[in-house]
Formats: C-alpha cells, structure tokens, sequence
C-alpha cells in the first residue's frame, strides 16, 4: 500500500531519504512535484528478475514477488547493511517455495525476514518460510486482524518470531 502524498512529505521533511520503488510508484511520486528526481529509483524488472542496486552504501537487491491483483507489480527487497540482511516481501501472495527459492533466498542467510501475517496461520504456508526464504527470524506484517499460530507453529518456528497483535482502539 503506497501513499504518494504522505511519502512526498516525509522525503522533504528528510532530504537524505531515497526511494526505490516501481515505476508506476515513482511516476506517482514524481508527479506531486517537490523536485525529488534525484532521490527515486524507479526499479524496472519482470517476474522471475531481480536487480541489485546500492543506496547511501547499502545493498539492496529488488525482487519480483507476485502480488493478487491481476497487473500490480510488487517488489520484495533484501536488504544488507554491514552483515545483517534483511528481506521484506512487500505485498506479495504466495508464489510458491520454487518461486522463493529461485532468487536464492535459503542461501542467503537471512537474518530478520517481514512477511504476511497469513504465512503464520496455516501450515499450508510453513514450506513458504521453512524452505522458501529461510530466515533467522520472522516478522509478520500487512495485517488484516489478529494473527494465531497454528499449533504446530511453536515446534517448528521455536522462539524464532514477533507476533505483534494489533490493539483495537
């Protein structure tokens, strides 16, 4: 979910940020003005691609991840800063453990990965995290509601994940 106007905002309010996004994102940026040109990357790639990029001295490489809509592209990042790396999935549905492991994800030695909240209520989704991206720990994130393990997920995830419950105020 993409809000050009508060990301515009927070970009003038902090001119070291950069964004990298898809193309349809940085147009969207971009055409609310500010002069940011020189801060957005728009990242052009097709499913099954990835591109590395590198920003402020980070490595970044961008993945494309399927995403539910019929003609939205999403971006997964992993992210690496120093020997931390980091994957955030973006909006992505499913894709299968084959799609995952396509971009080399177990072997790269993830250490903090943010991925749907759904991927931790059925066992259907383990193989996703297990085999797929392989992660140290696991954040799940883009939440519709509350999130419950199944109860099998503490023996195979043990102490390997943050559930955050959303408060109802």
């Amino acid at each position: 979910h993409f809000s050009p106007a508060l990301v515009r905002r927070y970009m003038l309010a902090n001119p070291n940020t950069v964004f990298a996004s898809t193309p349809g994102a940085a147009r969207q940026l971009l055409a609310l003005g500010g002069d940011l040109r020189d801060r957005v990357i728009a990242i052009e790639i097709a499913k099954g691609e990835s591109r590395q990029i590198e920003v402020s001295g980070i490595a970044v490489e961008a993945v494309c991840l399927p995403h539910g809509a019929s003609g939205l592209l999403n971006l997964g990042f992993v992210i690496t800063i120093g020997d931390t790396a980091l994957f955030h999935t973006g909006d992505v549905e499913t894709g299968g453990v084959d799609y995952l492991q396509s971009y080399g994800l177990p072997d790269k030695q993830l250490d903090i990965a943010f991925v749907p909240y759904f991927y931790f209520t059925e066992e259907a989704y383990y193989p996703l995290l297990l085999e797929g991206i392989r992660a140290r720990y696991l954040v799940p994130m883009h939440y519709s509601g509350r999130v419950v393990p199944s109860e099998r997920f503490d023996s195979l995830f043990p102490g390997e994940y943050v559930v955050v419950i959303p408060n109802d105020n």
